[in-house]
């Protein structure tokens, strides 16, 4: 494909491949602007979890969190 091509010329069939590149490429920026948008507000607005979220009464929650003396 040519490069710095504006519009392509109908016969030589590239038309829709254009197009489809151009489509996958407004889905791509779509899915990066949503992620960086998550990351964002989750920074911003979440709290921090409590060291035992589950009120869990198994072994692995009888252990403070960071392990120390290993």
């Amino acid at each position: 494909m040519p490069r710095r091509v504006y519009i392509y010329d109908a016969e030589m069939g590239w038309g829709w491949l254009n197009l489809l590149s151009s489509v996958g490429g407004f889905i791509w920026l779509s899915g990066w602007r949503s992620s960086i948008l998550d990351i964002a507000l989750l920074s911003a607005l979440a709290r921090k979890a409590s060291p035992q979220p589950w009120n869990a009464d198994t072994l692995e929650w009888a252990t403070p969190m960071p392990v120390s003396g290993l």
